[in-house]
């Protein structure tokens, strides 16, 4: 497992997602809006998924 602290305690079924959205500080700026401790991902094919 990754070893950065994620800025959001990932909940058990988002962990994985979670840490690569974490460690990547440039997928996270194009594509992640992080608000009121939920994350949201829009995906490649434009689908918005929230966490």
């Amino acid at each position: 497992k990754s070893t950065v602290t994620p800025t959001i305690e990932p909940s058990p079924d988002q962990g994985s997602n979670h840490n690569i959205i974490n460690t990547n500080p440039e997928i996270k700026t194009a594509e992640t809006k992080t608000t009121n401790n939920e994350s949201q991902e829009v995906t490649a094919d434009g689908v918005t998924k929230y966490f």
